[in-house]
């Protein structure tokens, strides 16, 4: 999963919880600044458990 989400720009975040792999996507558009927000978590065969996602627009005109 880190890998993928890597690949199409998103980061680590400062503050990823115990247990949860969590990554970060910040796009400034024209109008609106957007973030996305990804958190999973993984078996010990690295397949995916739980996965979540946010999608908010900030700052819009």
């Amino acid at each position: 999963m880190t890998e993928a989400l890597q690949g199409e720009g998103f980061v680590p975040t400062a503050s990823e919880l115990p247990g949860w792999g969590e990554r970060v996507l910040r796009r400034d558009g024209p109008v609106c600044r957007v973030s996305a927000r990804i958190l999973w978590q993984a078996d010990a065969a690295a397949r995916l458990t739980q996965i979540q996602g946010l999608y908010r627009e900030d700052g819009c005109l």
